[in-house]
């Protein structure tokens, strides 16, 4: 049998307007948060990119770090991270350390 990995892939693009961001994040990736902790046997890897952790820095009032530190503290969660700027990422020098 094959390994399947689940992976959640939340992003918002760089430019996009806080207020948005912050309608995704109460509509969307907070009540996931809360049916993963629900769930304890549902394990999932996370891909989080860089520019919707600078946004959610920015919006106060909301717990959103603080459940996914609790998921991964679980190892429920495991992270992912992509880029900010995705077109730059084939630009980037290839770098193997041994």
């Amino acid at each position: 049998m094959l390994p399947w990995c689940h992976v959640l892939h939340f992003y918002q693009p760089p430019t996009q307007d806080l207020a948005l961001t912050e309608t995704v994040l109460q509509s969307c990736y907070l009540p996931l948060l809360d049916i993963l902790q629900r769930h304890p046997q549902a394990h999932f890897t996370i891909n989080l990119s860089g520019s919707l952790l600078e946004q959610l820095a920015k919006i106060p009032g909301h717990d959103f770090f603080e459940r996914l530190t609790t998921l991964v503290q679980r190892g429920q969660v495991e992270i992912l991270q992509s880029p900010i700027f995705h077109p730059l990422l084939p630009l980037t020098p290839v770098t193997i350390s041994r």
